[in-house]
């Protein structure tokens, strides 16, 4: 009796492992090698020249990633290099969790009380505030004369978002659109189009001017991040329930949907602005890992 209780135990035991293997444990990395990468970067000619310095007041990051595609690449035309010293400073009416805006000598932050202020980029002196909201967790972007902004409540508690348009010169709204549910997403400009997505899982496509809605689409789940635009007209976006999408600019059309590596996602949610890079889409997750999808068709390339 004494054996087989021992044998029960180990079994037991053994389940249990298996069981903490197959549910706790993280999940191994993830690597496809038949999905492509194309190097297609130009390779730098050593006889094209420099481009010239570009003075403190005309340099512009007009939105959040600096690029539409989210690379972040800045590549100053000479090396940067200190001594650094502060300009100016200035106390914030709330927390600033998301970077500002710099176009047209001005600096524009949106802090999380839902504040804008609009700073003259050399001295710091203030040009215009509005308060917009209650609570807001964004960067604003700046297109043709225009501030974009998008708000995670435009009263407090009343769990619905807003987007609003200003006149970048002295901050006058020029429309303000209503949204049924609460927005963290910094808001993209092309083509005479605002896109962000919203926590109701709807990603909007706005008419510049007007706010008026052009298309909508409906991602299943919560749009936290930036919708990242491609050279060749495509959006790309992450969303909770573990799905990353790519969609149309001009229409709004889906050209896939995909819920990454099959549903290994652990934690189930794309939280991450996307980057779009040699034929790939670069986006981290709440499961502690980074992907690599193919740009044509969504399918996992790596995960680690």
């Amino acid at each position: 009796m004494t054996i087989i209780a021992a044998v029960l135990l180990a079994l037991a035991a053994a389940g249990a492992a298996a069981a903490y293997f197959l549910v706790l444990k993280e999940p191994g990395d993830i690597s496809n090698p038949d999905v492509p990468f194309i190097d297609a970067e130009p390779t730098p000619s050593p006889k094209a020249k420099k481009a010239k310095p570009v003075k403190p007041s005309k340099f512009r990051w007009p939105r959040y990633g600096y690029t539409k595609d989210h690379n972040r690449n800045f590549d100053p035309a000479r090396p940067i290099r200190g001594r650094f010293r502060a300009k100016w400073k200035h106390g914030a009416s709330a927390l600033t969790e998301f970077p500002p805006a710099i176009a047209d000598g001005r600096i524009l932050q949106l802090s999380d009380d839902a504040r804008l202020v609009s700073r003259d980029l050399e001295t710091g002196k203030k040009r215009w505030k509005r308060d917009l909201g209650s609570l807001s967790a964004s960067t604003p972007a700046v297109e043709d004369g225009r501030v974009y902004v998008t708000l995670l409540e435009s009263s407090k508690g009343s769990g619905k978002g807003r987007a609003v348009c200003l006149r970048f010169r002295d901050g006058k709204i020029l429309w303000s659109k209503a949204l049924s549910s609460r927005t963290e997403s910094s808001p993209l400009v092309h083509n005479g189009r605002v896109f962000f997505g919203s926590e109701g899982g709807t990603l909007y496509a706005l008419d510049a001017k007007s706010g008026r809605t052009d298309w909508t689409y409906g991602a299943g789940g919560a749009i936290k991040g930036s919708p990242t635009l491609s050279d060749d007209g495509l959006l790309y976006f992450g969303a909770y329930g573990g799905s990353v999408h790519a969609v149309r600019a001009r229409d709004g059309a889906r050209i896939w949907s995909k819920r990454a590596a099959g549903g290994l996602l652990r934690g189930g949610n794309f939280y991450a602005t996307a980057a779009v890079a040699y034929g790939r889409v670069y986006i981290g997750a709440t499961d502690g890992r980074a992907y690599s999808l193919s740009a044509k068709d969504g399918r996992v390339a790596w995960a680690h």
